[in-house]
C-alpha cells in the first residue's frame, strides 16, 4: 500500500483552484469598493471647497427667493455629477484596457479578458451608492447656510 502515492488527484485540485481564486476576487472587490469610497471622499472634499468659496452666490440666490431645497438639489447634483463622470470615465478605461489586452497574443492556456457586466452593474450600483453618501453633507451644508452669514462672506 506504501508503495504507491497519489500525487495528483484532479477534483482536490480544481477546488483548491477554485478556493484561491474565489479569495482573489474577494480580494480585488474589496480594493475596488475601498478605491471608489476614497474617491467618493475626495470628490466631497472638493465639493465643500466649492460650497465655502460660493458663499456669496448661496447667500445672493436664498435672498432673491431660493429655498433650501433649491440649493441642496444644485449642489447634490454637482457631487452626483462629478462621481458618476469620473466613474464613467473610470470604466470606459477599464474597458479599453479589456480590449487592448484581448487583442494580444496570449498562450493558449489564458483565457481573453472579458467585460462581465453583472460586474459592471454592481460597480456602478456601489459608485451610486456612495455618490448619494457623500454627496448628502454638502449640499445639506449649502442649504442650511443663513443668507445673512453668507452674504457676509462668513461660512
Amino acid at each position: 500500500r506504501n508503495a504507491v502515492i497519489i500525487y495528483f488527484d484532479a477534483i482536490e485540485r480544481a477546488r483548491s483552484i477554485a478556493a484561491i481564486f474565489g479569495g482573489v476576487r474577494l480580494f480585488l472587490a474589496a480594493v475596488g469598493i475601498l478605491i471608489l469610497a476614497i474617491g467618493g471622499i475626495g470628490v466631497m472634499n472638493v465639493v465643500l471647497v466649492s460650497v465655502a468659496s460660493r458663499t456669496f452666490e448661496i447667500g445672493l440666490r436664498k435672498a432673491l427667493g431660493a429655498t433650501p431645497v433649491q440649493i441642496y438639489a444644485q449642489f447634490f447634483l454637482e457631487t452626483a455629477l462629478a462621481c458618476f463622470a469620473s466613474g464613467l470615465l473610470g470604466f470606459l478605461l477599464g474597458a479599453g484596457g479589456i480590449g487592448l489586452l484581448s487583442a494580444l497574443p496570449l498562450p493558449e492556456s489564458f483565457a481573453r479578458p472579458e467585460l462581465d457586466p453583472r460586474t459592471a452593474a454592481i460597480s456602478f450600483g456601489i459608485l451610486a451608492a456612495i455618490a448619494v453618501t457623500v454627496g448628502f453633507y454638502p449640499a445639506r451644508r449649502a442649504a442650511l447656510l443663513p443668507p445673512v452669514e453668507a452674504l457676509q462672506g462668513r461660512a
